[in-house]
This record gives structure tokens, sequence and C-alpha cells, in this order.
């Protein structure tokens, strides 16, 4: 056998062996489309969610992986599409579920949801509001916004 051919042998190889410690990606990790039931009201920048079924996933950018879209059941509506900052928790508590966190609000008044989890993620997505939002998302939680 000529140095040629063991060559390209030991670069198929190679090829072979890299693509088989490549996980499987599939579309649902990729955007972390995740089905969400909510129960009762709540705020997301830029809209108030009622009670129903929705879809959260991140939006199809290569530039920016922090762009998430909220969307009725069947993805033929986007309600709100919403800029986010990576936001790490601060224990090593990885879940097999989706995590949402909220900002403490008045009892009278919907939630705000602060962020959210992928199952099996430590870092999450925390959602940028706007200002005029921000402000009374604040005054209601006592949190800055």
């Amino acid at each position: 056998m000529t140095l040629r051919k063991m060559r390209k042998i030991g670069g198929s190889i190679a090829v072979l062996l890299v693509l088989s410690l490549v996980p499987a990606m599939n579309a649902s990790v990729w955007n972390k489309k995740t089905r969400l039931k909510v129960h009762e009201t709540i705020q997301v920048p830029g809209a108030t969610l009622p009670p129903g079924n929705y879809v959260v996933q991140l939006a199809d950018s290569q530039a920016n992986r922090h762009i998430v879209r909220f969307m009725n059941e069947d993805e033929s509506k986007t309600l709100a599409t919403v800029l986010a900052v990576p936001n790490q928790k601060m224990s090593e508590d990885i879940s097999g579920d989706t995590q949402l966190v909220f900002y403490e609000t008045p009892s009278n008044e919907p939630p705000a949801i602060a962020a959210w989890f992928y199952p099996g993620t430590l870092i999450g997505e925390e959602f940028v509001y706007q200002n005029s939002e921000a402000r009374m998302v604040s005054g209601k939680s006592g949190r800055s916004v």
C-alpha cells in the first residue's frame, strides 16, 4: 500500500470518528422549541398572554441566538418577539423540565416573566423589557428590571 492510500484511509477514518462523536442535533434542541401551558395570565415583554397553550422558541437567526419568539399553539401567529441576554443559574440544578422565572408582582397583577431555561441547561434567556415596561415591572416587583 502506498503512502498516499494510507493517508486517504487514515483521513477517512478520522472524519468518520469525528462525525460519530458529534451528538445528533434535532430542530427542537437547536431552536429550544418548548410547548407551554399557561394556567393564569402572564406578562412577557411586549404582550400579555391569557391562559392557554403557547410555543416558545429561539428565532432562526445565525447572528443572534438570544431572540425569543412567543407563538400561539399552532405556531400560526407570533405574539411577541423578545430580545434576551444569557442568564446563568446560580446553582448546579439542571432540571429535565422547562423552567420559567418570574418577577414578583402584587397579587392583583399578572406575573411578569423574567427568564426561560430550556430543559437540561444552566444557561437560559433573561428577557429584556422596553424602558416603559421595565419601569412598570420594576415598580410592581421592587426589583431592577
